[in-house]
């Protein structure tokens, strides 16, 4: 039979050692993970013509609408946090760049920010396999339409429920 001796000061020392153990182990597996997928800033001065082939395919299956157009010239920007917060559980369109795209793990959810505000705009689980590559708007100007609410962190956000909801805009 194998017989082990611990000093009194051993066991306190074992315990630490696995309870320390366990909560690393637990906070790596149960903590939210997110990944940020792309920043405007990594690609700013990219023409449509040098993106990847995938970045102008996915693009090419959005809806695109002129610059010029009375839809995009009456729309909200994404900098007017006034006309944003009036908007608010109603109906709307905004239209801005998108400056990150966040993939979220922990909900399965893809969230466009976009520049000069605090808006955004989310597509959760159940809707991502309607959409084309997310991804390929950072950078780009977008029209989206739907629901102005409150998001999970207190801050404005529009919810995406089908890929109409969403428009590139071009000059």
């Amino acid at each position: 039979m194998l017989q082990v001796k611990v000093k009194p000061l051993g066991w306190v020392t074992l315990f630490l050692a696995f309870g320390t153990l366990t909560s690393l182990v637990s906070l790596r597996v149960f903590s939210p993970r997110t990944t940020v997928v792309l920043s405007a800033s990594e690609k700013s001065d990219k023409s449509a013509g040098s993106l990847p082939s995938a970045t102008n395919a996915a693009l090419s299956q959005y809806v695109t609408i002129s610059a010029t157009s009375s839809l995009v010239q009456s729309a909200i920007s994404s900098g007017d946090s006034g006309g944003i917060y009036n908007r608010m559980n109603k109906e709307g369109t905004l239209v801005g760049t998108v400056k990150e795209v966040i993939k979220r793990d922990e909900n399965r959810s893809v969230t466009l920010l976009f520049e000069g505000g605090e808006i955004s705009a989310v597509a959760m689980d159940d809707e991502l396999p309607l959409f084309p590559d997310l991804v390929a708007l950072t950078g780009r100007k977008v029209m989206v339409t739907g629901e102005f609410r409150t998001g999970d962190n207190g801050k404005p956000q529009i919810r995406l429920m089908e890929p109409s909801h969403i428009k590139v805009v071009v000059p």
